[in-house]
């Protein structure tokens, strides 16, 4: 399933690695976090393990999300 309907499309399909949905066939993870200062991000308290990659940083929308 390369695709999905967001509730927010109307029923419309995207590709679901364009959206937020947790019905990814590789299991990427995704955490809250909080860009604190500059443009280096620091993470704590996130489900990964140490030297794993941030494949991708988003911004958080409250009403999308």
């Amino acid at each position: 399933k390369s695709k999905v309907r967001p509730p927010r499309l109307d029923g419309a399909k995207t590709g679901l690695y364009s959206t937020r949905t947790p019905h990814r066939p590789n299991r990427v993870g995704l955490s809250l976090v909080r860009l604190l200062a500059g443009d280096t991000l620091h993470l704590s308290g996130v489900d990964l393990c140490d030297g794993t990659a941030v494949v991708d940083v988003k911004p958080y929308v409250p009403f999308a999300d």
